[in-house]
């Protein structure tokens, strides 16, 4: 998150409004500036000001996840707290239920789960909301400038000139960082 820091003090920016549809998901305390935060799955979550959060809740009303960004299921918005009647996280069979829950689910979301020990990240099949993860720091990220404290290490199997111009994309599972 440094990074995005330096970035924004460099260009005159400022830091909660560049990033307020934006989120960082860290295991160690950060203090990004202008973000909503929460604990949550043993991780410090850190939400942009304008991104929609909503915690999701089983029939017994157990948190198992953190909802960001805008989605509709069956029962309409997610919005604030949402009770999913067909799911316990003491079901054995949890996450293939859920991951059956989110085929009745349209947006463009990314969602922490956390189930005892077991955490995951989930984002919408379009992949619109960012979703990047430095190994290193193990972080998990809107963006590539949010999961990183150092200098970006260039990836060598790209132009990232051609990029900047427009002219060439990353693929798919790949950022200008060679760790993320």
């Amino acid at each position: 998150m440094q990074q995005a820091l330096r970035q924004c003090e460099a260009r005159g920016v400022d830091f909660a409004e560049a990033f307020r549809f934006q989120y960082i998901i860290s295991p160690v305390p950060l203090s990004p500036p202008g973000m909503r935060y929460t604990r949550f799955a043993k991780q410090h979550v850190y939400v942009g000001s304008a991104l929609p959060m909503c915690r999701l809740k089983d029939a017994d009303g157990v948190a198992f996840a953190m909802f960001f960004g805008i989605g509709v299921d069956p029962k309409g918005l997610l919005s604030f707290r949402r009770k999913i009647a067909g799911l316990r996280v003491s079901d054995p069979d949890f996450f293939n239920l859920f991951a059956r829950y989110l085929d009745n689910v349209a947006g463009r979301y990314t969602i922490l789960v956390g189930v005892g020990d077991d955490c995951r990240v989930y984002c919408d099949p379009a992949g619109m909301n960012g979703v990047v993860y430095n190994p290193e720091k193990r972080c998990v990220a809107s963006s590539l400038l949010l999961c990183l404290d150092d200098d970006i290490r260039d990836h060598p199997d790209y132009d990232h000139g051609q990029i900047e111009a427009g002219e060439a994309k990353y693929t798919l599972f790949d950022t200008r960082d060679v760790r993320v």
